[in-house]
């Protein structure tokens, strides 16, 4: 009885638009001490105030994400917070409760071990009588 290993379905790569883009840092040469960083295509021709303009864009891009992310942060903190207050609440509740659990064991087993001491004192007085 040789059970035979499910076929593999061959592998496929992800098309271009969800591969992971990989940042590969400028390296340093033997005969270089400092990195070169290769210009962005077209840079070069830029004019002062387009490379300006294109800065304060990004500037902008990055100021309304700072804000994102601000509030973001801040929502999952009062999230935290409300989330904190539940669990110590219920932490308390649960403590009350505990404490009444043990409350009513220890008087189940008192009351226990009085039952046991009747008993007892019964069995003894019966083997006295007989």
């Amino acid at each position: 009885m040789a059970t035979a290993a499910p076929a593999k379905k061959p592998y496929r790569k992800a098309p271009p638009q969800h591969r992971e883009l990989r940042y590969e840092p400028p390296t340093l040469t033997e005969d270089q001490d400092e990195v070169a960083v290769a210009p962005e295509p077209c840079q070069e021709a830029w004019t002062d105030s387009e490379q300006v303009q294109l800065l304060q864009h990004q500037n902008e891009e990055l100021r309304q994400k700072l804000a994102y992310t601000v509030s973001k942060v801040e929502s999952l903190e009062r999230e935290l917070d409300s989330g904190r207050h539940f669990l110590e609440m219920e932490l308390s509740r649960n403590r009350e409760e505990l404490e009444k659990f043990k409350d009513k064991f220890r008087r189940l087993q008192n009351s226990y071990t009085a039952s046991q001491r009747t008993n007892q004192d019964l069995e003894e007085k019966l083997h006295t009588t007989k």
